[in-house]
């Protein structure tokens, strides 16, 4: 029998916004305030917006394939909330409608038996759905194939605070063999755990501790997202737009300015109460960072310490960050 591949899609809505970044880089964050503008969802997520790209790169989906699930899956989560429908309520999650200053919205449309009606009025409002997925730049090329309208907003962090946050929640164990509560993809080679996607080709990772893997483990995806935007074509380079977490939190209002402009879209006249209940307008204090980075320093390899050192820096100076690593 000859293999079948799905069909693409005309999406429900071409036009969809994706907030990007490594795990804890402060994309859920991001998305708060993202979604606090003019004609865009409050933002969604679920693992598989991350997992489809991942098993793209690695062949388990075949291109086309790969392209046209997307667009089933997202068409699926658009829809729902199009219509009321799996409406997050928990609390304590960020992607809580709770947390939208349009909640009432949201639920007045799971009332709403009228479908076509709210289909309608999506399309005449020119809404906009979003999305948070976990370090997809490198993958991102199924995304912009499914969706003709796709942006991007890509958010980093400074790496010592990623190894930290990383290793204070066990990715360097968690996310290199099966965890019921990880759902990042882990593969099987022939002889051996391959880990995730972006371990492939490591030759010493089953000897690393979990601290080095962490830290191997950012700087590898770090490499990629910075890379990745120099293969792009320079109409799809300028579908992303790049920020930092320092950025965001100590300076949000420059952030609000410049995501306004590229989204083509006004912030909600609350915006700065949004920025201040989420804990920006304040100054991120080096002497934390510094503590970090010594309980770092007792536990990484003098190789993958210096390595760390490096990449930090570089940081530091692409955003003008006060450093670390100096006395």
């Amino acid at each position: 029998m000859r293999s079948l591949r799905l069909v693409k899609r005309k999406c429900i809505a071409p036009n969809i916004l994706l907030i990007d970044g490594i795990a804890r880089s402060g994309k859920f964050l991001l998305g708060k305030i993202v979604s606090h503008f003019k004609r865009i969802e409050y933002f969604q997520y679920s693992p598989m917006l991350d997992q489809i790209p991942v098993l793209w790169k690695t062949r388990v989906f075949e291109h086309r394939s790969a392209v046209a699930y997307l667009q089933l899956v997202i068409d699926n989560f658009v829809y729902n909330r199009i219509i009321g429908r799996n409406l997050n309520l928990r609390e304590a999650d960020h992607s809580s409608i709770d947390r939208s200053l349009e909640r009432s919205a949201y639920l007045d449309r799971a009332k709403n038996p009228d479908v076509k009606k709210m289909l309608s009025q999506f399309y005449s409002k020119k809404r906009v759905p979003s999305l948070v997925v976990h370090g997809m730049l490198p993958l991102i090329e199924p995304y912009f194939e499914a969706f003709a309208g796709l942006k991007i907003i890509h958010t980093r962090r400074h790496p010592v605070d990623l190894v930290h946050s990383w290793n204070r929640r066990r990715w360097g164990v968690r996310f290199f063999s099966p965890d019921r509560r990880s759902f990042v993809p882990v593969f099987q080679g022939a002889r051996r755990p391959l880990g995730p996607w972006f371990a492939f080709g490591w030759k010493d990772a089953a000897r690393l501790s979990p601290i080095d893997r962490v830290i191997k483990s950012i700087l590898t995806i770090a490499g990629l997202e910075k890379k990745k935007p120099k293969t792009l074509d320079p109409t799809r380079k300028k579908r992303i737009f790049f920020t930092c977490f320092e950025d965001i939190i100590q300076r949000p209002d420059d952030t609000v300015r410049a995501l306004s402009d590229f989204l083509k879209a006004k912030p909600h006249p609350r915006m700065k109460s949004i920025l201040r209940r989420e804990g920006c307008y304040r100054r991120l204090a080096v002497g934390e960072g510094k503590k970090k980075l010594d309980e770092i320093r007792k536990e990484a390899s003098a190789r993958y310490f210096r390595s760390l050192e490096t990449a930090s820096r570089e940081y530091e100076r692409e955003w003008n960050l006060e450093s670390y690593f100096d006395a």
